[in-house]
């Protein structure tokens, strides 16, 4: 199987993931702050350059998806464990991006094996839940980068908690839906 490009840069938020941990743990924010950035502007990238170039595939169907799930869960659960950091992700906000992507990954894994369903559709609040946790991450790293805490980083904490558990409770629908589609 030959790889795309979009695929090529989906692989690399994979690699970046090690790093990013590494560094988080040491303290060195700026290096983690340039590689966390790095990674999540390949999330966009990635399904710019598919569909741009028409190279979307079924191992880039999987691979994009995981691969923000494993970036995102990485830097938060590290951000919240690392008490080196000015600024943490607070766990309540862990543990809900935890389980709303257990809930989704479960739920595809369910209905690709028990409904024969193939393709899965990131929607609206998807897009916007992964937005508001890059933005998160980003400024959570900048501020432990540069030592200072950011003023408004709980009420962005809460707006990210608020957008993970509407896409949450989207996901779950959309995936009840299909059940009952596919049951008539």
């Amino acid at each position: 199987m030959r790889l795309t490009t979009a695929t090529k840069i989906t692989l690399v938020r994979f690699l970046l993931v090690p790093f990013l941990i590494f560094f988080i743990l040491n303290g060195e924010f700026k290096l983690s702050f340039v590689i966390f950035s790095i990674a999540a502007l390949t999330d966009g990238l990635d399904g710019f350059v598919a569909r741009k170039f028409n190279q979307r595939s079924p191992l880039g169907a999987i691979l994009d998806p995981a691969s923000d799930k494993i970036l995102m869960l990485s830097a938060f659960i590290t951000l919240s464990l690392t008490e080196i950091s000015l600024n943490r992700v607070p766990k309540w906000l862990v543990l809900s991006i935890f389980t709303r992507d257990f809930i989704i990954v479960s739920g595809v894994i369910f209905l690709r094996f028990f409904y024969n369903v193939k393709t899965f559709s990131p929607s609206i609040w998807g897009k916007m839940t992964t937005g508001a946790e890059a933005l998160t991450g980003i400024l959570v790293l900048l501020g432990n980068a540069i030592s200072r805490a950011i003023p408004f980083i709980s009420s962005l904490y809460y707006l990210t908690f608020f957008l993970v558990l509407i896409s949450g409770f989207d996901y779950s629908l959309k995936g009840l839906l299909l059940i009952k589609n596919k049951n008539q």
